[in-house]
């Protein structure tokens, strides 16, 4: 995959070419349960968390860890019960929800299982969607577009549907839509769960070169044994709880 570059020829950079290792989201103290008395269920148990610029972080655990749970938290989607939330320092409990709306549209992009493209739209017209709701020009849009789509292999499908895609393409797009407005972090739910190994494998391998070429943060998700040893950091949960943090290759309890 070759170097990104603007449509000036410039090195591309996610997030305006913010500093490198510097804090995207730091939660503190979060809390966020469901149900109450004896049904009572602490989904999330006082986390706290910092996502750094450039990192691959896996969210992993066994099913009902907090995982996803967490992963909407961190993307400002639900409420908390206790804590705090900041995507660059601006602190979403206190946001409007126009506010919060437009935090995600202009810092965060969204990767989802099910892939979530509008059916009535064509593939560059998913891709796109975003740039076009944030005002950026529209050779700007193409030209970011096309460079994304070369590089993932969409060249050539840009005028289909989704329901003309497979699933990995679709995927694909997502991805394209999620990294073309350059936010300063993608979120990835369980982006490999509804496609088959092989394409899994292609998918890992878009998602390990939009890291190291682009820069992206992510944060994603999974049941996925192979994203979880693709990332730079591995952060397992259980209970509600955070029980590791570090390194994928050192990890050991994968129960």
């Amino acid at each position: 995959m070759a170097e990104a570059t603007t449509t000036d020829g410039e090195p591309a950079q996610q997030g305006g070419g913010d500093e490198p290792g510097e804090v995207v989201v730091e939660l503190r103290g979060v809390v966020k349960t469901f149900g109450e008395g004896v049904t009572l269920v602490r989904a999330l148990d006082g986390i706290d968390l910092d996502i750094r610029r450039g990192d691959f972080a896996v969210l992993a655990g066994p099913s009902g860890s907090g995982k996803t749970c967490l992963l909407q938290q961190i993307g400002c989607l639900d409420d908390l019960d206790s804590g705090s939330v900041k995507v660059e320092g601006q602190d979403a409990a206190v946001m409007s929800r126009s506010e919060r709306s437009k935090l995600r549209r202009d810092r965060l992009g969204f990767v989802f299982q099910n892939y979530n493209l509008i059916t009535v739209l064509t593939a560059y017209e998913n891709a796109e969607y975003v740039m076009m709701l944030q005002g950026v020009p529209v050779a700007e849009r193409r030209a970011r577009v096309k460079a994304l789509f070369e590089e993932v292999g969409l060249t050539g499908l840009e005028d289909r549907f989704p329901t003309q895609m497979s699933g990995g393409q679709q995927q694909r797009v997502a991805f394209v839509r999620a990294l073309a407005p350059r936010p300063a972090l993608i979120l990835a739910d369980e982006p490999t769960a509804n496609v088959d190994s092989r394409t899994s494998d292609s998918l890992i391998e878009v998602m390990r070169e939009l890291h190291e070429v682009h820069g992206a943060t992510l944060v994603m998700a999974t049941h996925d044994h192979r994203i979880m040893r693709q990332g730079t950091r591995l952060i397992w949960m259980r209970d509600g709880q955070i029980v590791y943090d570090g390194p994928p290759g050192e990890f050991e309890d994968w129960e």
